[in-house]
């Protein structure tokens, strides 16, 4: 058994690494540098969210606030004050990355009231059909730009701009 098997391997492991003590302990070295790098980077990796991990669904900036309570399917849609129209009730059967669709009961003043304070104005309710698009990411939070309210054959386009609808 110890034959030249032996010797070609002995001289094999001179010629790259000098004695076969030498080769065994490089080895060594080199397997306890490879597991501890993987142990630490396992450790980096359990702590730290995966870079290809999608972002999570964007938001709507709500209550005329700006860049502020950006929420992922509220119950309301308010866009201005005083006198401003708002949605109530809801319902959001599709919201992803892109768009998300939904359902309410849109609220708003009846045209050509001139009382004041404008909360004293008639209001009136009817149900909404609302589409969200047009993504957007603001210090790092993704968010819907673009916003159209359906009702009664009518279509109302809003605008993101800096967090408040235009």
């Amino acid at each position: 058994m110890s034959g030249s098997g032996g010797n070609s391997m002995n001289s094999n492991r001179q010629a790259f690494g000098g004695t076969p003590g030498r080769v065994v302990t490089t080895a060594a070295r080199i397997t306890a540098l490879l597991t501890a790098g993987a142990l630490t980077l396992g450790a980096a990796l359990g702590s730290a969210p995966a870079a290809s991990a999608s972002p999570g669904p964007p938001v709507l900036y709500n209550y005329a606030e700006g860049f502020h309570h950006g929420r992922v399917k509220p119950h309301n849609i308010f866009v201005g004050n005083g006198g401003a129209p708002f949605i109530l009730r809801l319902h959001w059967p599709h919201w992803n990355q892109t768009i998300a669709l939904g359902r309410g009961v849109l609220d708003e003043q009846i045209p050509g009231c001139t009382l004041t304070p404008v909360y004293r104005c008639p209001r009136y309710r009817h149900p909404v059909r609302v589409y969200l698009h047009r993504v957007r990411s603001h210090n790092g939070a993704r968010y819907f730009t673009r916003m159209r309210w359906t009702s009664h054959g009518e279509t109302i386009y809003w605008r993101s701009h800096r967090g408040y609808w235009d």
